[in-house]
């Protein structure tokens, strides 16, 4: 069921007057329901009304002597305000309107006068609407796609060795990573005593970490977080 801007509720006595409104309409860009254009054969009239207005955001009601003696007019009103749709009455005559009807109408004739009045009340075209959407849907796409990307990068468990008998930073110490997949993963301190070791996603919430270093010791594997860096002491095995 196609989606409209406006549906147009008058009657057929009353298209002379209406449809300059509704051509005026729709070249300022708004998507009209104007039953002549928008029914075709073998359509069923009022389920096609019915459907028709509830896929509108608001209602123009052409009202006049005519209008409320159409059955559809009444029809279509009533469907309108039992949708809670946005009703905006433009007066032909005299006529007065519904007691449902509870906003001031429009007693302008002239199209271009009409649609001054019309505007400030339509709101955003559908056209607008759907452009919003679409940017907003791929704006979810590109933040899903980040957010996947930023899972799948490579990331670093760092930190710094030292000995325990002077708080010297220790090079040449091998750290061996292992995630609870039973990956391996190795590097070595530098010469300041620092380590950084890079692993391939996914990243788990913890690993195993040794650290082994010829005449030093650490007690046994330990199992560390991998939120944040990991400083370890090692202990010479031959003290001086």
């Amino acid at each position: 069921m196609p989606r409209y801007d406006i549906f147009i509720s008058y009657a057929r006595t009353n298209s002379v007057r209406v449809e300059p409104l509704v051509e005026l309409l729709r070249k300022k860009g708004y998507r009209v329901f104007f039953d002549q254009a928008e029914i075709f054969v073998a359509d069923k009239w009022k389920e096609r009304l019915s459907r028709s207005v509830a896929s509108s955001r608001v209602l123009i009601l052409c009202w006049s002597k005519e209008a409320s003696d159409s059955e559809y007019v009444r029809y279509e009103l009533f469907r309108a305000e039992g949708l809670k749709k946005r009703v905006l009455p433009w007066l032909l005559d005299g006529t007065e309107l519904p007691k449902l009807v509870e906003i001031q109408g429009i007693h302008e004739q002239e199209a271009s006068k009409v649609f001054e009045h019309l505007q400030p009340r339509l709101g955003r075209k559908l056209r607008w609407q759907r452009a919003i959407q679409a940017t907003l849907v791929l704006l979810l796409i590109c933040a899903a796609y980040s957010a996947y990307r930023w899972s799948q990068r490579p990331w670093v468990l760092a930190g710094i060795v030292r000995s325990t008998a002077n708080e010297a930073p220790l090079k040449e110490v091998t750290v061996e990573i292992i995630t609870p997949d039973s990956r391996h993963f190795s590097g070595d301190t530098d010469g300041n005593g620092r380590y950084a070791v890079f692993i391939p996603p996914p990243r788990p919430a913890s690993v195993d970490i040794l650290f082994r270093k010829p005449g030093y010791e650490s007690d046994h594997e330990t199992s560390v977080t991998t939120s944040h860096d990991y400083s370890m002491y090692l202990r010479p095995t031959n003290k001086p």
